[in-house]
Formats: structure tokens, C-alpha cells, sequence
């Protein structure tokens, strides 16, 4: 996959930065939002790398088909996680949540086959603070809505799609976050890697109540994993959509170092948070209120 990268001017701006980047990520959603109605599909399948946006984007979507007078249902494939202690394990024995074997698989592929059948469907539910499948499960009637979307780091993979729904009757979107960041006047900055860890350290700790060594320690298994579960399954999507924005690093660079103070002398993630924090420090501070209520990144920012 082609990597490019953004360079971040502190002599514009940065009102002038956010609109244009933000602009270009809400065009997209609007052409996925106009092919599905160009289609008259009925499924969404939206996939991408952790931390890419998918939430914000399914919403976008649901928002975007509602003024087209479309009735819209969302669901993620995070809900169909087993529960934590039934995970696979890496050679170094942390569990891996992402592997395809821990989705329950054959309920999302009952769940579709339901839903294209116009039938009633049953949705399980999953606490992510107690690693287990929540009592409550939500209860799902296709008539009441024109398309359903399903997002998910699986959402695109063929054993989901395989048959379920026709082709014909679905439109399919990658979330792409394979943009660097540096400074205008600076050689070296975040790579593609490094901006969705920020991403991630803050994510984990705002809905996960996990710290950044924590983040870490699971960030090297989340990329080995992509390779796998992910990359080879991009191949499925109709519409790229890039999430990456140059002006990032500056608004999230204090609650990142923040977390990253945090990782003891003695870690062995210790090393890599000092790294870190030094690129980050490189970023001018921009305030997280100018970040639209709407964007992306509001996934990514503290409370």
C-alpha cells in the first residue's frame, strides 16, 4: 500500500487547514452516500485498521442517507467478539482479540442472511470494560429501514460477504490511514504508525480504561494482525476513504504525552513513549475546540 505524508505549516491558518482537510473527508462520505442510493443498495460494509474512524464515518453515512430520505441501521462487528478468555494467544502469550476466529462469524453471516430476508434478527451486544459479551442483545426489524450498515476490521472479509447480500445490492468502503505527519521545517515526524498509536493510546484509555503501556504492549500484535485479517480483504472495497489529517499531531499532542508520561522508567515500552513524546513535542499545540463537533478525530480526543 502507498505511503504518503502530510506536512503540518504553523504559518497557516490552522482554521484554513481544518476546513479544507475536513471538507475532503465529508466528499467522500457523501460519495459513498450517493452511490448506495445510485445503486438503490440495501447493505453499507465499511472496514478499515483500528482506529481509523469507523465509528464517526458510520455515523456520517447514517446521517448523509437521512437527508436522503433513506432509514438507516448501523451495527459493528465488535459486538460479535467472544468473550476475552476464549481469544487465541501470540507467542509471547497476549491474547489476540482481532483474529477472524474471535468474531463470531457464522452469527454476523445468520444476522445478513435474516436481514436480506427482510426477518427479524437478534443482536448480541459486548462490554468491552469486563472483556465479555454483554445480557443485553438488541432486537432488529429489517422493514422499518431502506439500508443497513455494517462496520467492523472484518466487515470486509470475503467469508462475511461471500454471497451475503449480492453484490448488486451493496456498496463497500475502505477507511485508508496510511499518511505520515512531520512539520513543514522538520526531516522527520510521526509515520502512518505512530499517528494511529496516538489514536489508540488516547482511545483505550477514554472507552477501554486501558494505559499506554497497555497500548503498547497490544499496538505490536494489532499491525501483525492486519496483515492477516485486513490487507489482503481491501481488495473488496468500491470507495477509499481517507482518514488522516495533517493538523493531528498538534491537537492531540498533550493528552497523548500525557498517558506517556505515565510508563514507568522500569518498562520495557519505556524507551518507545520517550520517542514519542519527543516527535509530539515537535507539534505546536492547537486547541481541541477548534476540532468540528463532527470530525473524526473527536473519536480520538480527551473527555
Amino acid at each position: 500500500m502507498k505511503r504518503t505524508e502530510h506536512s503540518f505549516s504553523a504559518s497557516q491558518k490552522p482554521e484554513e487547514i481544518i476546513a479544507r482537510e475536513e471538507k475532503r473527508y465529508w466528499d467522500g462520505i457523501e460519495e459513498a452516500a450517493e452511490m448506495t442510493v445510485q445503486k438503490n443498495a440495501r447493505f453499507i460494509f465499511l472496514a478499515g485498521p483500528s482506529c481509523s474512524g469507523k465509528t464517526t464515518t458510520s455515523l456520517g453515512l447514517i446521517e448523509s442517507l437521512r437527508k436522503r430520505g433513506l432509514r438507516v441501521f448501523a451495527f459493528s462487528t465488535d459486538d460479535f467478539f467472544f468473550d476475552e478468555e476464549q481469544a487465541g494467544r501470540f507467542a509471547d502469550g497476549m491474547p489476540d482479540y482481532d483474529a477472524f476466529s474471535h468474531t463470531d462469524s457464522a452469527y454476523i453471516r445468520r444476522v445478513l442472511a435474516g436481514l436480506a430476508r427482510k426477518e427479524t434478527v437478534v443482536l448480541p451486544t459486548f462490554d468491552f470494560l469486563n472483556g465479555r459479551r454483554a445480557e443485553e442483545t438488541i432486537t432488529v426489524d429489517p422493514t422499518r429501514y431502506d439500508v443497513t450498515i455494517l462496520e467492523g476490521i472484518h466487515a470486509l472479509n470475503d467469508r462475511i460477504l461471500e454471497g451475503l447480500p449480492p453484490e448488486e445490492e451493496r456498496v463497500c468502503l475502505y477507511l485508508n490511514t496510511t499518511c505520515g505527519v512531520r512539520m513543514e521545517e522538520e526531516e522527520e515526524g510521526l509515520s502512518p504508525e505512530e499517528v494511529r498509536l496516538c489514536r489508540r493510546i488516547i482511545r483505550d484509555h477514554k472507552h477501554r480504561g486501558a494505559d499506554a503501556e497497555r497500548s503498547f504492549s497490544l499496538w505490536v500484535h494489532v499491525r501483525e494482525s492486519e496483515k492477516e485479517i485486513l490487507t489482503p480483504f481491501r481488495k473488496n472495497a468500491q470507495i477509499v476513504l481517507s482518514t488522516d489529517f495533517s493538523y493531528e499531531p498538534a491537537v492531540a499532542r498533550d493528552e497523548v504525552t500525557r498517558r506517556l508520561s505515565e510508563v514507568a522508567p522500569s518498562s520495557r515500552w519505556y524507551d518507545s513513549a520517550q520517542k514519542l513524546t519527543a516527535k509530539l513535542e515537535k507539534f505546536p499545540r492547537l486547541s481541541e475546540d477548534l476540532v468540528p463537533k463532527n470530525s473524526v478525530l473527536q473519536e480520538f480526543l480527551a473527555d
